[in-house]
């Protein structure tokens, strides 16, 4: 405990430097990269997921009492991803292998086909493009970097839905790119994963060049012939301490890769420049079941333990658990851990466990789950408001569904989906605010919310994309 004090106090003398780091999780350094009034430009809004807008006004803890839905637009197939918005364009994928992009009026603009995954054995046993697009610039031009359902990444003009380029990173269909990019500094960062665990591949993260796609850098989670420890999630970089943070899947169980350097159900830090290796930490046997691995991506926060600002980051488990880390020493173990499930396992819509990627407004950590037990009453999902320096719940909310998709936010409400419904709960205490439901076809939304200039934006798997405003 005195070496981590003393850890802590040399971080805090460096700490002070750094301009307005209390409110580091949710300013980066690239206000390119940062949600904005009328942006929401990747996934979790910006390329540390805090999940957060602070600039939107329009929709507020009173406002929202009034949402509705505005407009909708078709596709052909399911949407898992964020819509990314900027412009006044929309930028949204779906499971039918299509890349859309729509005004913000609900005009539809172009799309392009990006491939499609189809093995009927899997689970699931087709999909598309099932993440969400980042917005940047190439070449002084607008356009939009996205994974195919193909297992290629494809960078795209943002006003024509033409290819620039595209660069397979695995072998389709036992590859797939799950995870959404993240564009930083001229690199895209991108996660490569499998179909499903069928089969197992190995897992590993890519930096491509965000102007041609060549591939500059592939950090392998697993050595030798050994398989697994996919990256599902999105990486998420931190400006100040130069890493990039990913969570890894299931490692490969067979006798022979037991040992070695098997990555597996782990937080990593790694180097932006050459994906080096700097920390890392695995979950122990003891908090973990069958196929309870990482399904979120991590978020930055901030706290003030100790008197002063600590760098800090948090992650929800398939194994109900949700940990939060010293982001400067992930191998030192959790800061703090606590339940977004009572209840762990690899079935999210059973609620079990999570796959929900968090929200960090600056005041509170907001997490969402599967079952839990709340003033005595069972639910069958839950959302939590954390105390980011403790982990204590500053209040917890009943739901009759699991959270399984990504938790947003915008100053004063809280957004997340429960199964038919995406629910807008009041951020100071988690009262009832609003409820968006699809009433023609009950399907359930798989997306997290975009929250832009008084709209939310959220798919369904039924293909429908919702504008909900005031």
């Amino acid at each position: 405990m005195e070496v981590r004090n003393l850890r802590k106090m040399i971080q805090f003398g460096l700490a002070v430097l750094i301009a307005g780091l209390a409110a580091l999780a949710t300013q980066p350094a690239s206000t390119a990269f940062a949600a904005s009034n009328t942006s929401w430009p990747m996934f979790q809004g910006d390329i540390g997921h805090s999940g957060y807008n602070s600039n939107e006004t329009l929709l507020n803890a009173s406002s929202a009492r009034r949402l509705r839905t505005v407009w909708t637009a078709q596709a052909g197939g399911g949407i898992s991803g964020e819509a990314a918005v900027a412009n006044g364009v929309l930028y949204w994928g779906s499971w039918d292998g299509y890349l859309h992009a729509t005004t913000t009026r609900g005009v539809p603009l172009w799309r392009t086909f990006l491939g499609r995954t189809t093995v009927a054995s899997c689970f699931p046993p087709s999909a598309g493009v099932a993440d969400t697009p980042t917005i940047t610039t190439i070449n002084g031009q607008p356009a939009v970097i996205v994974a195919g359902g193909n297992a290629t990444v494809y960078a795209l003009n943002a006003r024509t839905g033409r290819v620039i380029w595209h660069t397979n990173l695995g072998a389709s269909p036992a590859h797939f790119l799950w995870s959404s990019p993240t564009v930083y500094d001229g690199a895209v960062y991108m996660g490569i994963a499998s179909f499903g665990d069928c089969p197992l591949v190995q897992g590993g993260l890519a930096k491509l060049n965000a102007t041609t796609g060549a591939v500059q850098a592939i950090f392998h989670t697993t050595s030798g012939s050994c398989l697994g420890a996919s990256i599902w999630g999105t990486p998420t970089v931190d400006t100040y301490t130069g890493n990039l943070y990913v969570v890894t899947g299931n490692n490969d169980t067979t006798s022979a890769c037991q040992k070695g350097t098997q990555y597996g159900t782990s937080i990593l830090a790694l180097s932006l420049d050459t994906l080096r290796l700097i920390d890392y930490w695995t979950v122990p046997s003891s908090e973990l079941g069958f196929d309870q691995d990482f399904g979120a991506t991590p978020t930055l926060f901030t706290t003030n333990s100790y008197g002063y600002p600590m760098l800090m980051i948090g992650v929800a488990s398939k194994n109900g658990w949700y940990y939060a880390f010293d982001r400067t020493y992930l191998s030192q173990g959790p800061v703090w851990q606590q339940r977004a499930s009572s209840v762990g396992g690899d079935c999210s819509y059973c609620g079990e466990g999570s796959l929900s990627s968090s929200a960090f407004d600056g005041t509170a950590v907001y997490v969402g789950g599967g079952q839990a037990t709340i003033n005595g009453q069972k639910c069958m999902g839950n959302v939590s408001a954390l105390d980011p320096a403790t982990g204590n719940y500053l209040w917890r909310r009943c739901l009759d569904k699991p959270v399984q998709n990504a938790v947003t936010a915008a100053p004063g409400i809280v957004v997340f989906d429960e199964g038919q419904y995406i629910d807008v709960v009041r951020a100071s205490d988690g009262s009832w605010l609003s409820r968006l439901r699809d009433h023609r076809n009950g399907s359930a939304f798989m997306s997290g919310a975009s929250i832009v200039n008084g709209y939310i934006y959220f798919g369904n798997m039924d293909g429908i994309l919702y504008a909900c405003s005031v």
